[in-house]
Formats: C-alpha cells, structure tokens, sequence
C-alpha cells in the first residue's frame, strides 16, 4: 500500500515540477547529462527486470526440474 502512496505522490510532485517549470532554465541540459540518465535509467529497468523477474522464474524452473 505505500509503495502504491509514494509513486502517486513521486508522479504528482513530477507534474507540479514540470508544469511549474516553464521558463525556469532557459538553456537545456547538456548531451552527457542527458546520455548518463538515460544509461542509468535503463541499468535500473534491466536490474529489476532480471532480480524481480528473471531470477524467480529461473527459480521455480530448477524447482520443478527436481
């Protein structure tokens, strides 16, 4: 049930951010900022996609097998 509240409140907090924002930074992030988010971003999916998905189902393919 919290995990549910705080990724409701991280989304809410990330609209009021972005529609508050417009005019706030006038020159946009440089390319490297941009490539190390989207790297990061993408070893966070793959990690959880492989410890919360992957892993348990490789899981109970050994425990069937036995």
């Amino acid at each position: 049930m919290y995990a549910w509240m705080n990724i409701a409140n991280v989304m809410t907090e990330s609209i009021i951010c972005y529609k508050f924002s417009k005019g706030e930074f006038n020159v946009p992030a440089p390319a490297h900022v941009w490539y190390f988010w989207s790297g990061a971003g993408v070893i966070l999916v793959i990690h959880c996609c492989y410890f919360y998905i992957y892993k348990p189902y490789m899981q109970r393919m050994v425990e069937k097998e036995e």
